[in-house]
This record gives C-alpha cells, sequence and structure tokens, in this order.
C-alpha cells in the first residue's frame, strides 16, 4: 500500500504522509481473529496495508446474539477512527475475514505531531469526517432496508428524502429552543394568569334602538301621522 492510497492521508504531501506511517508499527491480524471489540477504549486507529476487515454489530435475534456485517474495509482504508474521536471508545467491532497486516497507529503520537504540523493535522481531520459521514451512510441505508422489511414496501416509499440524523438534529433543537423559552420566564410571570380577552360591553336600551327600530313603535306612529295630514286639509 502506498501513501497515496490511503484514505486518512488524502490530500497529505509525500513527505508528510511518509513521516505518519512511520509513526506506526505492523501487526499481523490472522483469519478470525479480533482486532478489537465493541465499547473498548479506543488508543489507536489502524490503517489496512493488505487484506480484509469486518465491521459488524453484535445484535440479539430471538434467543441467540449475531455479528450483524456493518461493512468492510480492505487496503488503504482506516479503522478504529474512535482512537481519535471522544469518549475513544470503539463503536463496532472488526475482526479478519482473512491474513490482514494493519498499521497500528498510537493516538498520542498523531496528537502530537498534528500539533507540531498543524497543515497535516486539519487534512487528516478533514478526511477523517469524510469517513465517518459514509459510515452514517451506511446506517441510514441499513435502517431504511430493515423499515422497509417490516413495513413490507419498497424503500424509498418509507421516508422522506432527508436523513433521519437531521431529523432527529431538528427535534434537539426545537426542544432547546422550547426549553429556552420556559427559562427566559420569570416565576411571578408564570404564576400569574394571563390576562382575560376584552369583552364587548352588553348593549343598552338605547343601542337596541338605534340598531334595531321597534315594530310597535313604527306602526303606533303610522296612525298619528294619518290623523295629523287629514286635520291639515279640513284646516285648508
Amino acid at each position: 500500500m502506498s501513501t497515496e492510497q490511503a484514505d486518512m492521508l488524502h490530500g497529505v504531501g509525500a513527505a508528510d504522509a511518509a513521516r505518519v506511517i512511520a509513526l506506526g508499527s505492523r501487526v499481523l491480524v490472522e483469519t478470525g481473529a479480533q482486532l478489537f471489540d465493541l465499547g473498548a477504549e479506543a488508543h489507536d486507529v489502524f490503517l489496512i496495508e493488505r487484506g480484509r476487515i469486518a465491521l459488524t454489530l453484535p445484535m440479539r435475534i430471538g434467543t441467540q446474539s449475531e455479528d450483524v456485517l456493518v461493512e468492510e474495509r480492505t487496503s488503504g482504508q482506516m479503522v478504529g477512527w474512535s482512537g481519535l474521536t471522544p469518549p475513544h471508545r470503539f463503536t463496532l467491532k472488526a475482526s479478519a475475514q482473512i491474513d490482514t497486516e494493519v498499521l497500528v497507529l498510537p493516538r498520542w503520537r498523531l496528537l502530537e505531531f498534528f500539533d507540531a504540523n498543524p497543515h497535516v493535522g486539519y487534512v487528516v481531520m478533514r478526511n477523517l469526517a469524510s469517513i465517518v459521514g459514509q459510515r452514517l451512510q451506511v446506517f441510514q441505508a441499513m435502517w431504511l432496508r430493515e423499515d422497509a422489511a417490516v413495513r413490507g414496501g419498497p424503500v424509498f416509499m418509507t421516508r422522506p428524502r432527508i436523513g433521519w440524523q437531521a431529523g432527529v438534529l431538528c427535534l434537539l433543537v426545537a426542544a432547546a429552543a422550547m426549553a429556552g423559552g420556559a427559562r427566559s420566564q420569570s416565576p411571578a410571570s408564570r404564576s400569574q394568569a394571563p390576562p382575560a380577552a376584552p369583552t364587548a360591553p352588553a348593549p343598552t336600551s338605547a343601542s337596541r334602538c338605534l340598531r334595531r327600530p321597534s315594530r310597535t313603535a313604527s306602526s303606533r306612529a303610522r296612525p298619528a301621522t294619518r290623523a295629523c295630514r287629514s286635520t291639515a286639509r279640513a284646516a285648508n
């Protein structure tokens, strides 16, 4: 494996990449042997020089426990990135499918080198972010397939096209905003009852008359008007 093939060293100059490689030591992992276990402390990261590593997630299916394959990593690819990301515990189980040679890079040596050469550390951590993003896509695809199997429908009909991580993030942001708004209210303001909405005043008898004349009053006025007209004609 050349330094140009290593995914964690993409964009790093040849001289600096060789210095990073020199920080590690080579270890042979025999077929079926375990490289690291789920939940174990991650003190190192591993760069596969030849062979194949299976990353699995132990799951209980019925009454038995099985290792569900998440992805396979081959020559030039990095495994065990939890060694560079807190809380520094492996999130999957890694084992060799065939005889595999890996380069073991201790975290403390890498961090010392990155402190002295921040331009290299920036590129490596950018590559690491890309590797983590690919892992999230793998988990999303697995989740969609499982959901489609349960529902019995096609994958693209089960969820919107945005990732479930984005949906969870939106929910967390919304919950934080609601919590912040609740904390901003003082205890006194929360104990006071909200002011009652203003109500329209009860209509008076005069306003009722202005809005709707009484039929009785208008009917009484008509005979009086006729009587006045007849009196005027008689006087003429």
